[in-house]
């Protein structure tokens, strides 16, 4: 019998050495959760992520049951300590994402933590889960995604309209947005259809409402002059009809 067979785990799996905001599908999400070790603390360590994971809650808990404005937290740590999968496991548990089993995320977070105390976990989270209701989560790493000087703010605004579903491109999301307020997206637009053709390459789009019509636009603009790197030549609609 070899060794490796005497383990409960697969020690030839390839484990990310680096947790990467951005990463959020499904599979990858997967992986992450199931490697994650919940500790506890010991006879060695005072504390453990099993009690940092309930202080933290504890103290959200708290803040969302007062008229405290605008809680945030605060997380440290050494490099490689765990900081990136202790803040995105967590936020994005609130999100309702699904892994690729069926089973949530939130659940598969909870189950991981297999210590003493174990149900502490699962109880104060449930708490913080009422009292946000129905949430999104946003998680993002705002190093790698802050333009040149650009505001913490400018950046969150954006990724919150992007985690709804409207355009990375601020002049795009704000039309979407203008439209949608002023009731525009009707489903007359649905199943429409168009050819755009430029600089000789031809892109066939079916659409869901005119705003995806507009980003689908900018997006082969942008690859032709990427392409092309002198500038636009022209942009021909060829079609343009309902079904």
């Amino acid at each position: 019998m070899k060794i490796k067979e005497l383990l409960a785990r697969d020690i030839t799996a390839t484990i990310d050495p680096v947790i990467y905001f951005h990463q959020k599908n499904p599979e990858t999400l997967a992986r992450e959760v199931g490697e994650y070790v919940i500790t506890s603390k010991n006879d060695r360590e005072e504390t453990g992520i099993h009690e940092q994971y309930v202080k933290l809650l504890k103290a959200m808990s708290s803040s969302l049951g007062t008229d405290e404005k605008n809680p945030a937290s605060w997380i440290s740590g050494f490099f490689g300590s765990g900081k990136s999968s202790f803040a995105k496991l967590l936020g994005l548990s609130f999100g309702e994402i699904k892994l690729p089993s069926g089973k949530l995320l939130s659940d598969a977070l909870i189950e991981r933590d297999d210590t003493a105390n174990a149900h502490e976990f699962g109880k104060v989270w449930k708490e913080c889960k009422e009292k946000f209701g129905n949430t999104i989560a946003v998680v993002f790493d705002i190093s790698a995604e802050a333009k040149s000087l650009e505001l913490p703010s400018s950046v969150i605004y954006r990724q919150i309209q992007v985690e709804l579903g409207y355009s990375n491109k601020e002049a795009v999301a704000r039309y979407e947005l203008a439209l949608q307020k002023e009731g525009s997206m009707s489903s007359s637009y649905k199943n429409t259809e168009s050819i755009i053709k430029m600089n000789g390459r031809t892109k066939k789009i079916n659409l869901n409402h005119p705003t995806n019509f507009l980003t689908s636009i900018i997006y082969f603009i942008q690859m032709n002059f990427l392409d092309q790197r002198i500038g636009l030549r022209r942009i021909t609609i060829i079609k343009l009809s309902r079904k």
